[in-house]
């Protein structure tokens, strides 16, 4: 599959669509910096070892993953949930909330 026909928005494009700016969807989650990405991860269940994190997660690699620049803010790199998860390989499974669960069909 070519990541660049399926690449999620980036933290910019949320900005620019809805009037958010960077510096609030760092600090209400709605985009995470490096740091939070990589707990995010690890917290939703992702085996991934911290020094394959930061390989992956370098501005090279966002670059060549998704064909343009990571958004930078107070020089820290800056993602999207869907970004991480599409760059994490997201074919791990997100465990399911219990409180959820009476809910299903």
């Amino acid at each position: 599959m070519n990541n660049l026909n399926r690449r999620p928005k980036k933290p910019a494009d949320i900005g620019t669509d809805y009037g958010v700016s960077i510096d609030n969807q760092v600090e209400y989650n709605i985009s995470l910096t490096k740091a939070t990405a990589f707990e995010f991860l690890i917290a939703y269940g992702k085996k991934i070892k911290e020094s394959t994190f930061k390989k992956n997660f370098s501005r090279n690699s966002y670059d060549v993953f998704f064909g343009r620049p990571v958004v930078i803010y107070n020089k820290k790199l800056v993602f999207t949930y869907a970004e991480v998860l599409h760059m994490a390989d997201h074919e791990f499974q997100l465990p399911f909330p219990e409180e959820l669960k009476p809910f299903l069909i």
